[in-house]
């Protein structure tokens, strides 16, 4: 029997404070990953594993990339994304979360040279597009989006 085609899932943290007016995001800056290292991340993302669903992954990243907790409920959706890399074609799910404990902290150093909240309405330029897309896309109130099949 041919083995079908499969899309590999990962998924996206928002960690955001303040009201809409003055709000902020927590951006993580990647290194040593193979992957647009250098740039401002979301706060926490990575790979649904398998019998995994998408809100433990994302409570599972950002308690090993965080070293915070998130509970279930406290995690909201914020879009998806299916987008084209050529050789792969992924699903990201993003969340967005506002309630967790401890405080965030570089808990993955070889993964994540800082991380730092930035104001919505000034963030770096280099920030992953896509996740600035993403991220503003939820503000609007859009929750799905498409990436390189235009290309």
């Amino acid at each position: 029997m041919k083995e079908r085609f499969k899309t590999p899932n990962a998924v996206f943290v928002i960690l955001s404070r303040g009201s809409r007016d003055n709000l902020e995001i927590l951006l993580q800056k990647r290194q040593n990953t193979g992957f647009m290292d250098g740039y401002w991340d979301v706060a926490a993302s990575g790979h649904v594993e398998e019998g995994e669903s998408t809100t433990e992954a994302a409570a599972r990243e950002a308690r090993e990339e965080l070293g915070i907790e998130i509970a279930k409920n406290d995690i909201k959706f914020a879009g998806f994304y299916y987008n084209n890399f050529g050789s792969v074609t992924y699903c990201y799910t993003y969340f967005d979360v506002r309630n967790y404990s401890s405080i965030p902290r570089v808990n993955e150093p070889n993964k994540c040279s800082e991380i730092k909240w930035f104001y919505i309405k000034d963030l770096p330029k280099d920030i992953i597009d896509e996740r600035k897309t993403s991220v503003m896309n939820y503000l609007k109130g859009i929750y799905f989006g498409e990436f390189g099949w235009d290309d």
